[in-house]
């Protein structure tokens, strides 16, 4: 049997730069539940991960300000 690597929501917001409550509400939204507890943490299969990333991929295009020459748009 092959070895997982599970991420935890506090590693998965280092590594995409979200706040965890972010995080929390999208996970909510899309009814996961972590693969595994240990500590009373939750921890995520890359499946997961991947949806959660593609959901915050969907919604910065509309959240994040660009530069231009005449400033902030």
């Amino acid at each position: 049997m092959q070895d997982i690597d599970l991420t935890s929501i506090g590693r998965l917001s280092g590594q995409l730069q979200t706040p965890v409550s972010r995080l929390s509400k999208i996970i909510a939204t899309l009814n996961i539940v972590p693969q595994q507890r240990l500590n009373g943490i939750g921890y995520y299969h890359p499946n997961d991960v991947e949806r959660i990333a593609a959901v915050l991929r969907e919604r910065s295009g509309h959240t994040i300000p660009t530069m231009d020459r005449q400033g902030i748009q």
